[in-house]
């Protein structure tokens, strides 16, 4: 039985395929924005529901409560700072050097970086250049973060990258 996050998480993932694919022959502009938009903030409750899960734990109802407050902390600048540390890309070399980073989460950590600047493309660029197969392009890298993600649930690494999406400093 799917949980809440996956089923917000895979359910936003849907809506984007649906988005990018609704004009059979020419897509709209206005379609692909969303459907961009819609797969980052796919990624963006998934990931944050991972960290709440893993941070909080537990069945019990008040965790639930404890969980739902968690979640509205988190912030996508401090998200993505995290997320560029942990692909190599970061300049700060902030990720914890006890154990390698497994390929699945630098993965994860790039995918993540890349959909919120092409969020931020969509939504505020008016010469936003994507197009559908670019559009369809990241919904499938989004949905391969999704597929391996139980690979590296609970290895360090995911663990210390699930905490510096919440506390990592912004840079």
């Amino acid at each position: 039985m799917p949980n809440d996050r996956t089923t917000l998480s895979e359910g936003l993932l849907d809506q984007a395929r649906h988005l990018a694919t609704v004009d059979p022959r020419r897509p709209r502009t206005a379609n692909l924005r969303r459907a961009i938009s819609t797969t980052y903030y796919a990624l963006f409750h998934f990931l944050i529901g991972e960290a709440a899960q893993f941070l909080i734990g537990g069945r019990e109802p008040h965790r639930r409560r404890m969980r739902r407050q968690l979640v509205r902390t988190f912030e996508h600048r401090r998200m993505r700072a995290a997320a560029l540390g942990f692909s190599g890309e970061g300049r700060d070399g902030w990720v914890p050097q006890i154990v390698a980073v497994p390929l699945e989460l630098v993965d994860c950590a790039r995918v993540f970086s890349d959909l919120q600047q092409d969020r931020h493309s969509a939504d505020y660029d008016p010469d936003w250049p994507f197009g559908r197969s670019e559009v369809l392009n990241q919904i499938e890298s989004a949905q391969r973060v999704f597929n391996n993600w139980p690979k590296t649930r609970g290895h360090p690494a995911t663990d210390a990258f699930l905490v510096a999406l919440l506390i990592k400093p912004r840079s």
